[in-house]
């Protein structure tokens, strides 16, 4: 039977040339990077005017136990009329 396998050794060469990333990675990254932007943009903004305008459109309800003396500054004329005639 024979000895050990002999492998050649290579010497490892110290003078590389820096490895710079080439134009079109750079210009993907930063395109990804806006595009995932406009994205977050694009589904939170409907989102948010959506709850928005339902809480806006949502009638505001009074409790007549506000009005203790018949006036309180947060209910409307309105309604002090409503409770009013409700009592």
């Amino acid at each position: 039977m024979t000895g050990p396998a002999k492998v050649a050794k290579i010497k490892a060469s110290h003078h590389h040339a820096p490895n710079y990333p080439s134009a079109w990675r750079v210009y993907l990254r930063h395109l990804a990077k806006w595009l995932l932007i406009a994205l977050v943009v694009l589904t939170l903004v409907p989102a948010v005017l959506s709850v928005a305008l339902a809480q806006a459109k949502q009638p505001r309800a009074f409790d007549c136990r506000q009005l203790i003396a018949g006036w309180h500054p947060d209910v409307p004329a309105h309604v002090r009329i409503k409770c009013r005639g409700a009592t």
